[in-house]
């Protein structure tokens, strides 16, 4: 299969469900019995639009119609603030035509893997941002150690390429060669105001593409003058540890000047490739102060900044304490009056600096400190539990999978008489008033929750314990854990039993609250004497049947075999595609289980009970 996995290949399945049928796969998913051509092949062989059209996973009326016809505007302007002054504008692009531009990218990303594996010797990347193997992290690593760093800037990125700049690309660059008609639509389709905008799904790739030329042609001038070379983006860097840093590419107004200035052989190249800098951003970092490069300190690792970690500290001490923190300004620049933070803007930052951390632990394979083992990891687990469970702005449900989560969606959006409690409408939009928490690598290795028993257990023995650590706890909402009835649960009926709450198999409590604002919730007791269920249990027969590609369902398997499929692919496959034709009053029992929880919970804090 190819590692592109374009938006038509996400397609749904469309047959509705009944005993022994036989519903279709996604395209992509074609590939596992038969082969597929070649993306770049294929566009190189069309000659106008009806031709490339379906190459992009669009009917030919449709984009014709989106390029040429609609009468509805093609963007819509907006700014936003620079970290360093001034103002970006952004040109977002209508639906239509956003999503031309997305199966645009998802195309010509996969015609770029077929590039660079047909490479003979393989090269190595330089160009770090847009792509999946790249990132600040591997840019950032090619000039560790360095006694210089030199760090610039390309003026205006985007808007630097204009139509016939991406229109002659495609026409005549060897890898591509296409028809003149085809190289047209492309334009067209990426271009605004003759440029390629910031805003739309497609810039970013056909940038890469373009900018690859003077990629090649500074790893040039870097291997002459023993430099590194690397670009991320907008941004260049060249490092070295000669004791003088080459004059052709960058050089010192004077000995008691800071100031540099990129060299004439430098900005020759950069010229002849379509570009200019931003001179105000060239900025020259030695050994022995700080180096920092997209972001990152490289004087011994790509790391985090110091004091932006502490910074994050500081702003998650204020939030658990108060409820609240204060985003500082950035030194320097014209936006840098302090702010009011928010809970999306700080979980992004230690996003970030969990990411960082954990990239260059899993690189280096050594053995970390007791401060790197526990401090980021332990700062994001506290802020994840802080926002999911004790800060929560409305009741949260945590289940085994992700397979549940599609079957109560759809429950939820089915079944009416749920609406007036699990749905809200803000805005003409509605939403579930129901969170569900994903499980990722991210909440099992930080927040300690995953899919398995164990991980249940122990979140559940501490649960009490880590909500008391926060001074601000409003325990508004409840947090519901959602199990299966089956064997999987008896380690945490153990568990509750030991605190003295009475639960089996057998019993039909509709819920069990066990510390604060945390309760459980099993699924429908089955006839004795078994009693156990599961929740694909709650499905009817017909859709339990349903084949896919000649398999069978088995929901104890979550593989792939010859002849049966696993819960994965049930969920998105039979469920998600059919959920108008599914019969979901079987799931009320369930649903009826959670409201109770919320009922009971909103009593407890009436009474200032939590």
């Amino acid at each position: 299969m190819s590692r592109v996995e374009s938006s038509r290949d996400r397609a749904l399945l469309i047959a509705t469900p009944r005993s022994g049928a036989r519903v279709g796969v996604p395209v992509g998913r074609l590939s596992l019995w038969g082969s597929q051509l070649s993306k770049l092949s294929e566009l190189k062989a069309a000659t106008n639009l009806i031709e490339f059209a379906p190459i992009l996973g669009l009917p030919a009326s449709a984009l014709a119609y989106t390029l040429y016809i609609s009468a509805e505007p093609k963007y819509s302007m907006f700014t936003i603030p620079k970290k360093t002054g001034g103002v970006r504008t952004i040109s977002m692009p209508n639906d239509r035509l956003k999503s031309a531009q997305k199966y645009l990218a998802n195309l010509l990303t996969e015609c770029r893997l077929e590039i660079e594996d047909a490479e003979k010797p393989k090269k190595k990347i330089v160009s770090h941002a847009f792509r999946t193997e790249g990132s600040i992290i591997t840019n950032a690593r090619q000039h560790r150690n360095r006694r210089y760093v030199l760090n610039l800037d390309i003026e205006e990125f985007f808007p630097s390429i204009n139509f016939g700049r991406v229109r002659g690309y495609f026409i005549s660059n060897k890898n591509f060669t296409l028809n003149e008609k085809v190289a047209t639509v492309i334009a067209q389709i990426a271009c605004h105001q003759n440029a390629l905008p910031q805003g739309s799904p497609c810039s970013p790739i056909i940038s890469d593409l373009i900018g690859h030329l003077l990629d090649m042609r500074l790893v040039a001038l870097a291997k002459k003058y023993k430099c590194t070379y690397s670009r991320y983006a907008d941004d260049l860097t060249v490092s070295t540890n000669r004791m003088e840093f080459p004059s052709a590419v960058a050089y010192q107004i004077a000995p008691n000047n800071s100031a540099w200035i990129p060299g004439n052989d430098l900005l020759y190249e950069i010229h002849r490739a379509g570009f200019s800098l931003n001179h105000k951003k060239t900025r020259m970092q030695y050994s022995d102060n700080r180096q920092v490069v997209t972001g990152l300190s490289v004087n011994r690792k790509a790391n985090i900044q110091a004091h932006y970690y502490r910074t994050a500290r500081s702003m998650c001490h204020s939030l658990f304490t108060s409820g609240s923190y204060i985003r500082p300004g950035k030194p320097g620049s014209t936006n840098g009056a302090p702010t009011p933070g928010n809970m999306l803007s700080l979980e992004g930052v230690l996003n970030h600096i969990y990411y960082v951390k954990r990239q260059e632990k899993a690189r280096t394979s050594s053995i970390p400190t007791e401060e790197e083992r526990h401090g980021i990891e332990l700062l994001y687990g506290r802020f994840l539990f802080y926002k999911h469970f004790v800060a929560l702005e409305k009741p949260t449900l945590v289940a085994e999978g992700k397979t549940d989560y599609v079957y109560l969606r759809a429950a939820i959006k089915r079944l009416p008489a749920y609406h007036q409690i699990l749905r809200v409408t803000q805005g003409g939009v509605t939403h579930n008033n129901i969170s569900f928490l994903k499980h990722s690598s991210i909440t099992k290795e930080a927040l300690g929750i995953d899919s398995s028993s164990s991980y249940f257990i122990k979140f559940i023995r501490d649960y009490k314990k880590v909500a008391a650590t926060f001074k601000h706890a409003p325990l508004q909402h409840p947090a519901i854990i959602l199990i299966d009835n089956d064997d999987g649960a008896k380690g945490i009926f153990g568990l509750l039993r030991n605190m003295s709450i009475n639960i089996s198999h057998g019993t039909t409590a509709p819920f069990y609250h066990i510390v604060r604002n945390l309760y459980l919730i099993k699924t429908p007791e089955s006839p004795p004497p078994k009693h156990q269920s599961q929740i694909e249990e709650l499905f009817d027969q017909a859709t339990l049947g349903t084949m896919l590609a000649g398999k069978v369902f088995n929901m104890k398997n979550d593989t792939d075999t010859a002849t049966e499929y696993g819960k994965s692919y049930f969920a998105d496959y039979v469920v998600a595609p059919n959920v108008n034709t599914i019969n979901f009053a079987v799931f009320a029992p369930l649903l009826d289980r959670i409201i109770q929880v919320i009922a009971y919970h909103q009593t407890l804090v009436a009474a200032g009970a939590v």
